[in-house]
């Protein structure tokens, strides 16, 4: 998937669960719910965000998004699986 396509999917699963909230009327609400922000949880990883100062992660903050043993930059946050995006900004 494009970053473009994970966004739009990101949107479609934020209207799901506004429509699940407000107008389904299911015995089992709480099993959508919980469905769908599973979903959104792992399509927000998936779009790649910056990292934060001094190389920390900027979803979970907690660890370094680059190899220590190497000093290679990692795509994903070993501890939380977010996407890191390394482009130079234009």
């Amino acid at each position: 998937m494009t970053i473009e396509e994970l966004k739009n999917a990101f949107d479609e699963i934020n209207r799901a669960i506004k429509y699940s909230v407000e107008e389904l009327h299911d015995p089992y609400p709480n099993v959508w719910k919980t469905t769908l922000y599973t979903c959104r949880e792992a399509l927000q990883k998936q779009i790649p965000k910056k990292p934060l100062q001094d190389c920390l992660c900027p979803n979970c903050g907690k660890c370094s998004v680059m190899d220590g043993e190497y000093g290679e930059p990692y795509n994903f946050c070993p501890e939380c699986g977010k996407a890191i995006d390394w482009r130079d900004e234009e």
